[in-house]
Protein backbone atom coordinates (compact mmCIF):
# COMPACT_ATOMS: atom_id res chain seq x y z
CA UNK A 1 0.00 0.00 0.00
CA UNK A 2 1.94 3.25 -1.13
CA UNK A 3 1.02 5.95 2.37
CA UNK A 4 2.17 9.38 1.78
CA UNK A 5 4.29 9.60 4.64
CA UNK A 6 4.63 13.69 5.70
CA UNK A 7 6.20 13.83 9.41
CA UNK A 8 6.57 10.78 11.51
CA UNK A 9 2.94 11.71 13.64
CA UNK A 10 1.65 10.68 10.17
CA UNK A 11 4.16 7.91 9.18
CA UNK A 12 3.86 6.14 12.31
CA UNK A 13 0.08 5.20 12.00
CA UNK A 14 0.12 5.20 8.66
CA UNK A 15 2.44 2.37 8.89
CA UNK A 16 0.80 0.39 11.38
CA UNK A 17 -2.30 0.51 9.94
CA UNK A 18 -0.97 -1.18 6.90
CA UNK A 19 0.45 -3.74 8.86
CA UNK A 20 -2.91 -4.17 10.34
CA UNK A 21 -4.68 -4.18 6.94
CA UNK A 22 -2.34 -6.51 5.58
CA UNK A 23 -2.63 -8.77 8.81
CA UNK A 24 -6.29 -9.06 7.90
CA UNK A 25 -6.31 -9.51 4.68
CA UNK A 26 -4.27 -12.80 5.80
CA UNK A 27 -7.35 -13.13 8.37
CA UNK A 28 -5.41 -11.80 11.39
CA UNK A 29 -7.64 -9.56 13.48
CA UNK A 30 -6.95 -8.66 16.98
CA UNK A 31 -3.71 -7.02 18.33
CA UNK A 32 -0.18 -8.72 17.64
CA UNK A 33 2.41 -8.72 20.55
CA UNK A 34 4.98 -8.42 17.51
CA UNK A 35 4.44 -4.81 16.45
CA UNK A 36 7.13 -3.12 18.36
CA UNK A 37 10.63 -1.97 17.62
CA UNK A 38 11.75 -0.04 14.09
CA UNK A 39 9.66 -0.52 11.15
CA UNK A 40 12.17 -2.61 9.24
CA UNK A 41 12.24 -5.40 12.53
CA UNK A 42 8.03 -4.77 12.61
CA UNK A 43 8.36 -6.00 8.97
CA UNK A 44 10.57 -8.33 9.72
CA UNK A 45 8.49 -9.94 12.15
CA UNK A 46 5.38 -10.13 9.71
CA UNK A 47 7.71 -12.23 7.10
CA UNK A 48 8.81 -14.84 9.67
CA UNK A 49 5.65 -14.71 10.93
CA UNK A 50 4.74 -16.93 7.92
CA UNK A 51 8.29 -17.98 7.25
CA UNK A 52 9.17 -19.95 10.66
CA UNK A 53 6.73 -22.59 10.36
CA UNK A 54 7.24 -23.31 6.67
CA UNK A 55 11.35 -23.33 7.93
CA UNK A 56 10.46 -25.80 10.77
CA UNK A 57 8.47 -28.14 8.61
CA UNK A 58 11.35 -28.34 5.99
CA UNK A 59 14.37 -28.16 7.86
CA UNK A 60 13.04 -29.46 11.61
CA UNK A 61 13.15 -33.28 10.22
CA UNK A 62 16.71 -33.06 8.91
CA UNK A 63 18.42 -31.79 12.30
CA UNK A 64 20.36 -34.63 13.62
CA UNK A 65 21.81 -35.40 17.10
CA UNK A 66 20.63 -35.12 20.19
CA UNK A 67 17.84 -33.27 21.71
CA UNK A 68 19.67 -30.48 22.53
CA UNK A 69 22.16 -29.94 19.81
CA UNK A 70 19.31 -29.79 17.52
CA UNK A 71 17.24 -27.41 19.37
CA UNK A 72 20.69 -25.29 19.10
CA UNK A 73 21.27 -25.81 15.28
CA UNK A 74 17.67 -24.27 14.92
CA UNK A 75 18.28 -21.67 17.17
CA UNK A 76 21.46 -20.38 15.07
CA UNK A 77 19.25 -21.41 11.58
CA UNK A 78 16.53 -18.94 12.72
CA UNK A 79 18.97 -16.02 13.85
CA UNK A 80 20.48 -16.25 10.34
CA UNK A 81 17.35 -16.31 8.47
CA UNK A 82 16.10 -13.60 10.69
CA UNK A 83 19.42 -11.39 10.12
CA UNK A 84 19.31 -11.93 5.95
CA UNK A 85 15.28 -10.92 6.71
CA UNK A 86 16.12 -8.25 8.57
CA UNK A 87 18.65 -6.45 6.12
CA UNK A 88 16.35 -6.94 2.93
CA UNK A 89 13.19 -5.49 4.90
CA UNK A 90 15.71 -2.56 6.12
CA UNK A 91 16.54 -1.49 2.50
CA UNK A 92 13.24 -2.01 1.24
CA UNK A 93 11.47 0.27 3.89
CA UNK A 94 13.95 2.91 3.10
CA UNK A 95 13.15 2.97 -0.55
CA UNK A 96 9.97 3.16 0.15
CA UNK A 97 10.40 6.10 2.40
CA UNK A 98 12.03 7.52 -0.41
CA UNK A 99 9.59 7.03 -2.63
CA UNK A 100 6.86 8.56 -0.54
CA UNK A 101 8.81 11.60 0.28
CA UNK A 102 9.34 12.02 -3.45
CA UNK A 103 5.50 12.29 -4.23
CA UNK A 104 4.66 13.97 -1.19
CA UNK A 105 5.11 17.36 -2.30
CA UNK A 106 2.95 16.37 -5.24
CA UNK A 107 0.10 15.41 -3.54
CA UNK A 108 0.03 18.19 -1.19
CA UNK A 109 -0.72 20.39 -3.92
CA UNK A 110 -3.35 17.87 -5.12
CA UNK A 111 -4.91 18.00 -1.99
CA UNK A 112 -4.86 21.50 -0.84
CA UNK A 113 -6.49 22.20 -4.25
CA UNK A 114 -9.68 19.69 -4.33
CA UNK A 115 -9.80 19.50 -0.16
CA UNK A 116 -13.87 20.72 -0.73
CA UNK A 117 -14.21 18.25 -3.08
CA UNK A 118 -12.97 15.59 -1.73
CA UNK A 119 -14.45 16.18 1.85
CA UNK A 120 -17.74 16.46 -0.11
CA UNK A 121 -17.19 13.19 -2.33
CA UNK A 122 -16.34 11.11 1.40
CA UNK A 123 -19.30 12.22 3.06
CA UNK A 124 -21.47 10.69 -0.05
CA UNK A 125 -19.88 7.14 -0.08
CA UNK A 126 -19.41 7.29 3.86
CA UNK A 127 -23.24 7.77 4.00
CA UNK A 128 -24.33 5.06 1.32
CA UNK A 129 -21.89 2.32 3.06
CA UNK A 130 -23.05 3.71 6.66
CA UNK A 131 -26.74 2.96 5.19
CA UNK A 132 -25.62 -0.47 4.19
CA UNK A 133 -23.49 -1.72 7.43
CA UNK A 134 -24.89 0.14 10.22
CA UNK A 135 -28.00 -1.83 10.65
CA UNK A 136 -25.91 -5.01 10.91
CA UNK A 137 -23.30 -3.37 13.07
CA UNK A 138 -25.54 -2.68 16.10
CA UNK A 139 -27.15 -6.37 16.06
CA UNK A 140 -23.36 -7.59 16.24
CA UNK A 141 -22.94 -5.13 18.54
CA UNK A 142 -25.87 -5.36 20.60
CA UNK A 143 -26.08 -9.07 21.06
CA UNK A 144 -22.23 -10.00 21.14
CA UNK A 145 -20.32 -7.22 22.33
CA UNK A 146 -22.36 -4.73 25.13
CA UNK A 147 -22.48 -7.29 27.45
CA UNK A 148 -19.04 -7.69 27.69
CA UNK A 149 -17.57 -4.36 28.25
CA UNK A 150 -17.88 -3.92 31.43
CA UNK A 151 -16.60 -6.98 32.05
CA UNK A 152 -13.42 -5.89 29.92
CA UNK A 153 -13.44 -2.45 30.96
CA UNK A 154 -13.61 -3.97 34.94
CA UNK A 155 -10.53 -6.24 34.09
CA UNK A 156 -8.62 -3.21 32.92
CA UNK A 157 -9.13 -1.07 35.80
CA UNK A 158 -8.33 -3.11 38.35
CA UNK A 159 -4.46 -3.63 37.86
CA UNK A 160 -3.92 -0.16 36.20
CA UNK A 161 -5.53 2.00 39.19
CA UNK A 162 -3.40 -0.22 41.64
CA UNK A 163 -0.53 0.67 39.43
CA UNK A 164 -1.20 4.49 38.74
CA UNK A 165 -2.10 4.61 42.66
CA UNK A 166 1.44 2.86 43.19
CA UNK A 167 3.29 5.90 40.97
CA UNK A 168 1.58 8.13 43.77
CA UNK A 169 3.12 6.51 46.86
CA UNK A 170 6.06 6.30 45.52
CA UNK A 171 6.64 9.75 44.33
CA UNK A 172 4.93 10.90 47.51
CA UNK A 173 7.67 9.00 49.53
CA UNK A 174 10.60 10.32 47.90
CA UNK A 175 8.72 13.97 48.71
CA UNK A 176 8.32 13.09 52.48
CA UNK A 177 11.65 12.42 52.88
CA UNK A 178 12.88 15.89 51.32
CA UNK A 179 10.54 17.15 53.98
CA UNK A 180 12.35 15.11 56.46
CA UNK A 181 15.67 16.03 55.29
CA UNK A 182 15.12 20.11 55.54
CA UNK A 183 13.05 19.85 59.04
CA UNK A 184 16.36 18.23 60.47
CA UNK A 185 18.54 20.95 59.42
CA UNK A 186 19.55 19.86 55.71
CA UNK A 187 21.59 22.20 54.15
CA UNK A 188 21.47 23.02 50.62
CA UNK A 189 23.26 20.63 49.09
CA UNK A 190 21.80 17.59 50.95
CA UNK A 191 18.46 19.47 48.93
CA UNK A 192 20.02 19.43 46.03
CA UNK A 193 21.41 15.56 46.12
CA UNK A 194 17.89 14.89 46.63
CA UNK A 195 16.65 16.98 43.92
CA UNK A 196 19.18 15.08 41.29
CA UNK A 197 18.23 11.57 42.56
CA UNK A 198 14.29 12.64 42.23
CA UNK A 199 14.60 13.48 38.62
CA UNK A 200 16.13 9.85 37.98
CA UNK A 201 12.93 8.29 40.07
CA UNK A 202 11.08 7.74 36.74
CA UNK A 203 13.82 5.78 35.45
CA UNK A 204 15.01 3.91 38.70
CA UNK A 205 14.06 0.08 37.40
CA UNK A 206 13.80 -0.60 41.31
CA UNK A 207 11.77 1.75 42.84
CA UNK A 208 9.29 1.57 39.83
CA UNK A 209 8.82 -1.77 40.07
CA UNK A 210 5.92 -2.17 42.62
CA UNK A 211 4.22 0.16 39.80
CA UNK A 212 5.19 -1.98 36.97
CA UNK A 213 3.92 -5.61 38.99
CA UNK A 214 0.64 -4.21 39.49
CA UNK A 215 -0.20 -4.10 35.61
CA UNK A 216 1.24 -7.01 35.29
CA UNK A 217 -2.09 -8.95 37.11
CA UNK A 218 -3.53 -7.92 33.95
CA UNK A 219 -6.16 -10.96 33.55
CA UNK A 220 -8.03 -11.38 30.72
CA UNK A 221 -8.79 -15.18 30.45
CA UNK A 222 -12.33 -15.91 28.72
CA UNK A 223 -12.01 -12.38 27.19
CA UNK A 224 -9.52 -13.32 24.82
CA UNK A 225 -10.80 -16.20 23.24
CA UNK A 226 -13.82 -14.35 22.50
CA UNK A 227 -12.41 -11.45 21.07
CA UNK A 228 -9.69 -13.18 19.86
CA UNK A 229 -6.94 -11.09 22.11
CA UNK A 230 -3.73 -13.26 21.56
CA UNK A 231 -1.71 -11.67 24.50
CA UNK A 232 -2.42 -8.98 26.95
CA UNK A 233 0.90 -8.09 27.40
CA UNK A 234 0.29 -4.62 24.81
CA UNK A 235 -2.05 -3.47 26.88
CA UNK A 236 0.48 -4.25 30.05
CA UNK A 237 3.35 -2.53 28.23
CA UNK A 238 1.52 0.57 27.37
CA UNK A 239 0.32 0.91 30.64
CA UNK A 240 3.48 1.01 32.08
CA UNK A 241 4.43 3.07 29.54
CA UNK A 242 2.05 6.04 30.41
CA UNK A 243 3.47 5.24 34.40
CA UNK A 244 6.57 6.27 33.58
CA UNK A 245 5.52 9.30 31.79
CA UNK A 246 3.50 10.47 34.29
CA UNK A 247 6.09 10.25 37.15
CA UNK A 248 8.28 12.03 34.75
CA UNK A 249 5.72 14.96 34.36
CA UNK A 250 5.11 14.96 38.48
CA UNK A 251 8.63 15.08 38.94
CA UNK A 252 9.30 17.85 36.60
CA UNK A 253 6.50 19.53 37.73
CA UNK A 254 7.61 19.56 41.00
CA UNK A 255 11.03 20.66 40.38
CA UNK A 256 9.64 23.82 38.46
CA UNK A 257 7.17 24.88 41.48
CA UNK A 258 10.14 24.61 43.70
CA UNK A 259 12.37 25.91 42.16
CA UNK A 260 10.02 29.57 41.40
CA UNK A 261 8.94 29.35 44.87
CA UNK A 262 12.72 29.60 46.27
CA UNK A 263 13.56 32.23 44.08
CA UNK A 264 10.28 34.40 44.88
CA UNK A 265 10.08 33.24 48.76
CA UNK A 266 13.99 32.58 49.71
CA UNK A 267 15.01 29.40 51.74
CA UNK A 268 12.85 30.48 54.46
CA UNK A 269 10.89 27.68 56.08
CA UNK A 270 11.90 25.40 53.59
CA UNK A 271 9.63 23.14 55.01
CA UNK A 272 6.37 24.58 54.10
CA UNK A 273 7.85 25.46 50.84
CA UNK A 274 8.33 22.30 50.22
CA UNK A 275 4.70 20.64 51.31
CA UNK A 276 2.88 23.46 49.35
CA UNK A 277 4.76 22.35 46.48
CA UNK A 278 3.70 18.78 47.05
CA UNK A 279 -0.04 19.47 47.54
CA UNK A 280 -0.43 21.02 44.64
CA UNK A 281 1.51 18.49 42.59
CA UNK A 282 -0.33 15.64 44.16
CA UNK A 283 -3.77 17.40 42.97
CA UNK A 284 -2.29 17.90 39.47
CA UNK A 285 -1.20 14.19 39.36
CA UNK A 286 -4.39 12.73 40.44
CA UNK A 287 -6.62 14.79 37.71
CA UNK A 288 -3.79 13.81 35.06
CA UNK A 289 -3.59 10.47 36.22
CA UNK A 290 -7.52 10.22 36.04
CA UNK A 291 -7.73 11.73 31.90
CA UNK A 292 -4.44 9.04 31.18
CA UNK A 293 -6.19 6.15 32.10
CA UNK A 294 -9.58 7.33 30.52
CA UNK A 295 -7.59 7.85 27.34
CA UNK A 296 -6.16 4.09 28.19
CA UNK A 297 -9.89 2.66 28.69
CA UNK A 298 -11.14 4.14 25.76
CA UNK A 299 -8.24 2.89 23.33
CA UNK A 300 -8.15 -0.51 25.35
CA UNK A 301 -11.69 -0.83 24.56
CA UNK A 302 -11.23 -0.22 21.06
CA UNK A 303 -8.44 -2.08 20.15
CA UNK A 304 -10.36 -5.30 21.65
CA UNK A 305 -13.78 -4.90 19.85
CA UNK A 306 -13.05 -3.51 16.72
CA UNK A 307 -11.01 -5.84 15.15
CA UNK A 308 -13.99 -8.46 16.59
CA UNK A 309 -16.58 -6.31 14.82
CA UNK A 310 -14.85 -6.37 11.35
CA UNK A 311 -14.02 -9.99 11.72
CA UNK A 312 -17.49 -10.63 11.96
CA UNK A 313 -18.97 -7.79 9.92
CA UNK A 314 -15.88 -8.22 6.84
CA UNK A 315 -16.68 -11.19 5.35
CA UNK A 316 -21.11 -10.36 4.92
CA UNK A 317 -19.70 -7.21 2.90
CA UNK A 318 -16.35 -7.70 1.24
CA UNK A 319 -18.27 -8.46 -2.05
CA UNK A 320 -20.50 -5.39 -1.67
CA UNK A 321 -17.45 -2.98 -1.17
CA UNK A 322 -16.04 -3.03 -4.57
CA UNK A 323 -19.11 -1.27 -5.97
CA UNK A 324 -18.58 1.58 -4.10
CA UNK A 325 -15.58 2.17 -5.64
CA UNK A 326 -17.54 3.99 -9.04
CA UNK A 327 -18.57 6.67 -7.01
CA UNK A 328 -15.11 7.81 -6.49
CA UNK A 329 -13.86 10.03 -9.06
CA UNK A 330 -10.57 8.40 -10.42
CA UNK A 331 -8.66 11.63 -9.03
CA UNK A 332 -9.81 11.21 -5.43
CA UNK A 333 -8.98 6.95 -5.98
CA UNK A 334 -5.66 8.10 -4.28
CA UNK A 335 -7.01 9.62 -1.21
CA UNK A 336 -10.33 8.01 -0.59
CA UNK A 337 -10.23 4.21 0.38
CA UNK A 338 -13.49 2.03 0.35
CA UNK A 339 -11.86 0.05 3.05
CA UNK A 340 -11.19 3.01 5.52
CA UNK A 341 -14.50 4.44 5.33
CA UNK A 342 -15.93 0.80 6.45
CA UNK A 343 -13.95 0.72 9.16
CA UNK A 344 -14.94 4.64 10.53
CA UNK A 345 -18.31 3.38 10.26
CA UNK A 346 -17.78 0.46 12.21
CA UNK A 347 -15.19 2.56 14.68
CA UNK A 348 -18.40 5.58 14.76
CA UNK A 349 -20.98 2.62 15.66
CA UNK A 350 -19.15 1.13 18.79
CA UNK A 351 -17.36 5.11 19.84
CA UNK A 352 -20.35 5.98 21.65
CA UNK A 353 -21.27 2.56 23.85
CA UNK A 354 -17.40 2.88 24.83
CA UNK A 355 -17.54 6.45 25.73
CA UNK A 356 -20.67 5.81 28.05
CA UNK A 357 -19.36 2.82 29.52
CA UNK A 358 -16.09 5.09 30.72
CA UNK A 359 -17.90 7.45 31.57
CA UNK A 360 -20.14 5.51 34.20
CA UNK A 361 -16.91 4.12 35.30
CA UNK A 362 -15.71 7.54 36.64
CA UNK A 363 -18.82 7.54 38.83
CA UNK A 364 -17.19 5.14 40.92
CA UNK A 365 -15.22 6.46 43.44
CA UNK A 366 -13.07 3.24 44.27
CA UNK A 367 -10.88 4.26 40.87
CA UNK A 368 -10.33 7.52 41.42
CA UNK A 369 -11.80 8.64 38.40
CA UNK A 370 -12.34 12.34 37.62
CA UNK A 371 -15.12 13.63 35.69
CA UNK A 372 -14.32 15.63 32.83
CA UNK A 373 -16.77 18.34 33.40
CA UNK A 374 -14.89 19.13 36.87
CA UNK A 375 -11.08 19.38 35.05
CA UNK A 376 -10.21 22.80 34.35
CA UNK A 377 -7.62 23.30 31.94
CA UNK A 378 -7.36 26.97 33.05
CA UNK A 379 -7.95 26.20 36.92
CA UNK A 380 -4.41 27.14 37.59
CA UNK A 381 -2.36 29.59 35.28
CA UNK A 382 1.11 28.90 36.46
CA UNK A 383 0.99 25.84 35.90
CA UNK A 384 1.02 26.51 32.10
CA UNK A 385 3.64 28.87 32.14
CA UNK A 386 6.09 25.05 33.65
CA UNK A 387 6.22 23.74 30.09
CA UNK A 388 8.22 27.04 29.05
CA UNK A 389 11.11 26.99 31.35
CA UNK A 390 14.01 24.49 30.88
CA UNK A 391 14.66 21.73 33.56
CA UNK A 392 15.98 22.79 36.84
CA UNK A 393 20.01 22.49 37.32
CA UNK A 394 20.21 21.52 41.00
CA UNK A 395 23.77 20.88 41.34
CA UNK A 396 24.76 24.21 39.97
CA UNK A 397 21.71 25.97 42.06
CA UNK A 398 22.75 24.25 44.99
CA UNK A 399 25.78 21.54 45.09
CA UNK A 400 28.34 24.09 44.28
CA UNK A 401 30.42 25.57 47.37
CA UNK A 402 31.27 29.83 46.75
CA UNK A 403 34.79 29.99 45.17
CA UNK A 404 37.42 30.57 47.79
CA UNK A 405 40.85 31.32 47.45
CA UNK A 406 43.77 34.69 47.48
CA UNK A 407 42.47 37.25 45.25
CA UNK A 408 39.17 35.00 43.53
CA UNK A 409 41.55 33.01 41.47
CA UNK A 410 40.55 29.52 42.04
CA UNK A 411 38.25 27.53 43.77
CA UNK A 412 37.41 24.04 45.33
CA UNK A 413 34.60 22.00 44.70
CA UNK A 414 33.47 20.13 48.53
CA UNK A 415 33.60 16.27 48.09
CA UNK A 416 29.47 16.61 48.21
CA UNK A 417 29.22 19.27 45.71
CA UNK A 418 28.29 19.08 42.04
CA UNK A 419 30.84 16.81 40.53
CA UNK A 420 30.53 13.77 43.04
CA UNK A 421 26.94 14.35 43.18
CA UNK A 422 27.30 13.33 38.96
CA UNK A 423 29.25 10.39 39.68
CA UNK A 424 26.62 9.34 41.83
CA UNK A 425 23.82 9.60 39.64
CA UNK A 426 25.43 8.12 36.72
CA UNK A 427 26.99 5.23 39.09
CA UNK A 428 23.29 4.29 39.26
CA UNK A 429 22.80 3.73 35.33
CA UNK A 430 26.45 2.88 34.39
CA UNK A 431 26.95 -0.29 32.89
CA UNK A 432 30.01 -2.34 33.79
CA UNK A 433 32.10 -2.54 31.07
CA UNK A 434 30.33 0.44 29.25
CA UNK A 435 33.10 2.66 27.35
CA UNK A 436 32.52 6.17 28.75
CA UNK A 437 31.69 9.41 26.49
CA UNK A 438 34.93 10.92 26.83
CA UNK A 439 37.53 8.26 27.30
CA UNK A 440 39.80 11.22 25.75
CA UNK A 441 40.32 11.77 30.13
CA UNK A 442 42.06 8.66 30.19
CA UNK A 443 45.19 9.49 27.45
CA UNK A 444 47.20 10.68 30.57
CA UNK A 445 51.18 10.36 30.91
CA UNK A 446 52.80 7.85 32.31
CA UNK A 447 54.75 8.35 35.84
CA UNK A 448 57.89 8.30 33.94
CA UNK A 449 57.23 11.21 32.22
CA UNK A 450 56.92 13.32 35.30
CA UNK A 451 59.22 16.01 36.07
CA UNK A 452 61.25 16.01 39.73
CA UNK A 453 62.67 19.46 39.58
CA UNK A 454 60.92 22.24 42.04
CA UNK A 455 61.50 24.45 39.22
CA UNK A 456 59.49 22.62 36.72
CA UNK A 457 57.23 22.37 39.05
CA UNK A 458 56.56 25.69 39.58
CA UNK A 459 56.65 26.68 36.29
CA UNK A 460 54.03 24.21 35.56
CA UNK A 461 52.09 24.84 38.71
CA UNK A 462 51.91 28.57 36.90
CA UNK A 463 51.16 27.10 33.56
CA UNK A 464 47.81 25.46 34.81
CA UNK A 465 46.87 28.12 37.08
CA UNK A 466 47.23 30.21 33.80
CA UNK A 467 45.17 27.68 32.21
CA UNK A 468 42.47 27.61 35.02
CA UNK A 469 41.84 31.49 34.47
CA UNK A 470 41.46 31.22 31.33
CA UNK A 471 38.98 28.65 31.30
CA UNK A 472 36.60 30.41 34.48
CA UNK A 473 36.65 33.70 32.08
CA UNK A 474 35.16 30.82 29.03
CA UNK A 475 32.69 29.24 31.33
CA UNK A 476 30.10 30.77 33.74
CA UNK A 477 28.80 27.68 34.79
CA UNK A 478 30.92 25.81 37.56
CA UNK A 479 29.32 22.50 36.81
CA UNK A 480 30.58 21.99 33.69
CA UNK A 481 34.05 21.67 33.46
CA UNK A 482 34.59 18.28 30.90
CA UNK A 483 38.50 18.35 29.07
CA UNK A 484 39.26 17.51 25.62
CA UNK A 485 41.54 15.28 23.67
CA UNK A 486 43.66 18.76 22.81
CA UNK A 487 44.31 19.82 26.76
CA UNK A 488 45.47 16.34 27.78
CA UNK A 489 47.75 16.52 24.41
CA UNK A 490 49.24 19.80 24.95
CA UNK A 491 49.62 18.80 28.92
CA UNK A 492 51.80 15.57 27.60
CA UNK A 493 53.75 17.91 24.75
CA UNK A 494 54.52 19.86 27.79
CA UNK A 495 56.02 16.91 30.40
CA UNK A 496 57.81 15.70 27.30
CA UNK A 497 59.34 19.05 26.72
CA UNK A 498 60.47 19.32 30.63
CA UNK A 499 61.93 15.85 30.25
CA UNK A 500 64.33 16.90 27.48
CA UNK A 501 65.10 20.27 29.09
CA UNK A 502 66.09 17.69 32.03
CA UNK A 503 68.95 15.87 29.73
CA UNK A 504 70.09 19.26 28.69
CA UNK A 505 73.63 20.04 31.26
CA UNK A 506 73.32 23.95 30.57
CA UNK A 507 69.31 23.65 31.98
CA UNK A 508 70.81 21.44 34.91
CA UNK A 509 73.21 24.38 36.02
CA UNK A 510 70.57 27.11 35.88
CA UNK A 511 68.37 24.59 38.00
CA UNK A 512 71.37 24.20 40.51
CA UNK A 513 71.90 28.09 41.04
CA UNK A 514 68.38 28.37 41.45
CA UNK A 515 67.93 25.66 43.85
CA UNK A 516 71.29 27.02 45.64
CA UNK A 517 69.62 30.43 45.68
CA UNK A 518 66.57 29.26 47.27
CA UNK A 519 68.09 27.71 49.94
CA UNK A 520 69.54 30.58 51.36
CA UNK A 521 66.88 32.39 51.34
CA UNK A 522 65.09 29.83 53.02
CA UNK A 523 67.74 30.07 55.98
CA UNK A 524 67.74 33.86 56.25
CA UNK A 525 64.26 34.45 56.49
CA UNK A 526 61.75 31.42 56.71
CA UNK A 527 58.48 33.31 56.13
CA UNK A 528 60.07 34.60 53.02
CA UNK A 529 61.37 31.88 52.03
CA UNK A 530 58.29 29.81 52.20
CA UNK A 531 56.84 32.41 49.64
CA UNK A 532 59.57 32.28 47.40
CA UNK A 533 59.91 27.94 47.34
CA UNK A 534 56.78 26.40 45.60
CA UNK A 535 53.96 25.29 48.51
CA UNK A 536 52.94 21.84 48.72
CA UNK A 537 49.36 21.63 47.53
CA UNK A 538 46.12 21.00 49.76
CA UNK A 539 43.07 19.30 49.09
CA UNK A 540 41.47 22.84 48.23
CA UNK A 541 44.04 24.35 46.58
CA UNK A 542 42.50 25.48 43.45
CA UNK A 543 45.43 23.91 41.45
CA UNK A 544 44.40 20.51 42.16
CA UNK A 545 40.34 20.98 42.13
CA UNK A 546 39.61 24.22 39.71
CA UNK A 547 36.80 24.65 37.66
CA UNK A 548 38.41 21.95 34.81
CA UNK A 549 38.32 18.57 37.28
CA UNK A 550 41.78 17.86 36.02
CA UNK A 551 44.48 17.85 38.34
CA UNK A 552 48.41 18.50 36.81
CA UNK A 553 50.61 15.31 37.18
CA UNK A 554 53.22 17.51 38.07
CA UNK A 555 51.81 17.61 41.65
CA UNK A 556 52.75 13.85 42.07
CA UNK A 557 53.39 12.98 45.67
CA UNK A 558 52.67 16.44 46.71
CA UNK A 559 48.68 16.16 46.85
CA UNK A 560 47.36 15.00 50.51
CA UNK A 561 43.79 15.29 49.97
CA UNK A 562 41.79 12.22 49.84
CA UNK A 563 41.20 10.40 46.30
CA UNK A 564 37.72 11.14 44.71
CA UNK A 565 35.67 8.12 44.26
CA UNK A 566 35.90 5.72 41.34
CA UNK A 567 32.61 4.96 39.24
CA UNK A 568 31.79 2.07 37.64
CA UNK A 569 33.33 0.67 34.53
CA UNK A 570 37.01 -0.22 34.01
CA UNK A 571 39.06 2.60 34.38
CA UNK A 572 43.36 2.92 34.84
CA UNK A 573 44.08 2.74 37.92
CA UNK A 574 44.63 6.37 40.03
CA UNK A 575 42.63 7.49 37.86
CA UNK A 576 38.75 8.86 38.54
CA UNK A 577 36.33 8.82 35.70
CA UNK A 578 33.01 10.54 34.83
CA UNK A 579 30.91 11.26 31.34
CA UNK A 580 32.31 14.61 31.37
CA UNK A 581 34.48 14.94 33.94
CA UNK A 582 38.30 13.17 34.63
CA UNK A 583 40.28 13.46 37.85
CA UNK A 584 43.90 12.45 38.84
CA UNK A 585 44.29 10.79 42.29
CA UNK A 586 47.42 10.84 43.94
Amino acid sequence: ENVCFTESTVQTPAFTDAVRLYRQAKGHYGTWDMMCGEPPQILANLVMETLHPELRNVIGPRLKGKMQQRQRNWMLISDAVYRQVLTQTTSRYDALVDTCESQRFQLDARLRTDMDQIITSKEHVSNKIRALVLPKAEKTLRSNVQPYISSILEALMDPTSRGFSEVRDVFFRELVEISKNSINGGDKEKLGDHMERLSMLAFHPVKMQSCYENMEQLNLEGLQQRFDVSNPSVFVSRAQILMREQMDNAVYTFEQLLNQSLEAQGDDDMCKTIQRCQERVLKKYDYDSSTVRKKFFREALLQIIIPYMLQQLSPSFSSELPRFKELIFEDFSRFLLVENMFEEVVLQSVSKDIMMAVKEAAVQRRHNLYRDSIILSNSDPNMLLLGEDSQVDWAAKFGVDEIEGPEGGGGKIDGGGSVSRRRQVVSMIQLDGVPLAYESCLEVPGVDLIPEEDAEVSEAKEDDEDEKEEEEEEEDVPRKSPRDKSSAQSLLQHLKGSTKKKADPEHQEETAIENAIKEMAVQEDDSEGSESSPKPLSATDSSSHGDSGFQSPTNEGLDEGEPQPLTNGAVEPGVSTHSDVCVLDS
